[in-house]
This record gives structure tokens, C-alpha cells and sequence, in this order.
């Protein structure tokens, strides 16, 4: 494989993306974390770790196809995040952890385990 035809592949496929159920916020969909958005949340971690995480969230919770349903540039945004339960915030973030090392036919799914 070449430079382009990689390149091409890549761009037909950037992101792997499942599904999620939460108790009490229902099943909504994540996609994988780019480099990018891992260096914008470790620059606002500030040594809070809860508003990293906040953040981290803002930047993978989005719809079927793949659009974000947050801003992790919005203070309102990350600070509404910030306000949720971090147990609810940790399956979230456990789930995109498992994005790539699942085989392909699964997904993974906060909730499989209640």
C-alpha cells in the first residue's frame, strides 16, 4: 500500500464509533478520540482531573454519524458535563477505552455489566 491509498483508507474511516447505554441517560453513540483531542484535554486538565475528564466526554459523545453533540471548547458545555454524576461520566469513558481492542462485531456498552 502506497502513501495515498493509505491515506484514502484512512480517510473513509476515521473514526471507530459504538454505541453506548448509560442507566438514566439512555444509549447514544461515541467515537474514538483523535490525537488532537487528547493534547486539547490534557492542555485544560489544570491538575483537574474531573474537568479533563469533562472534556475528554465533550469530545467523543456524538450522533449515528459521528458528529459531535458537545463543544469542548464551550465553557457551558464542559462545566454541564463537570455537573453530572462521575460514575455516569466513567462508564462513558471506560467504553471509548475499549473503542479498538473489541473485535469488530462488537461494541462496547456502559451498562452490559448491570
Amino acid at each position: 500500500m502506497n502513501r495515498e491509498e493509505l491515506m484514502a483508507a484512512m480517510r473513509a474511516a476515521p473514526f471507530e464509533m459504538a454505541p453506548v447505554t448509560v442507566p438514566g441517560w439512555g444509549t447514544f453513540h461515541i467515537r474514538e478520540l483523535t490525537a488532537g483531542k487528547v493534547d486539547k484535554a490534557n492542555a485544560k486538565d489544570d491538575g483537574d482531573s474531573m474537568r479533563r475528564n469533562a472534556v475528554i466526554v465533550a469530545c467523543i459523545v456524538c450522533d449515528e454519524k459521528g458528529n459531535l453533540l458537545f463543544d469542548a471548547d464551550s465553557k457551558d458545555d464542559v462545566e454541564f458535563l463537570i455537573g453530572m454524576g462521575m460514575s455516569k461520566l466513567n462508564l462513558v469513558l471506560a467504553a471509548v477505552n475499549k473503542l479498538g481492542a473489541q473485535d469488530p462485531g462488537n461494541s462496547p456498552s456502559a451498562a452490559s455489566s448491570s
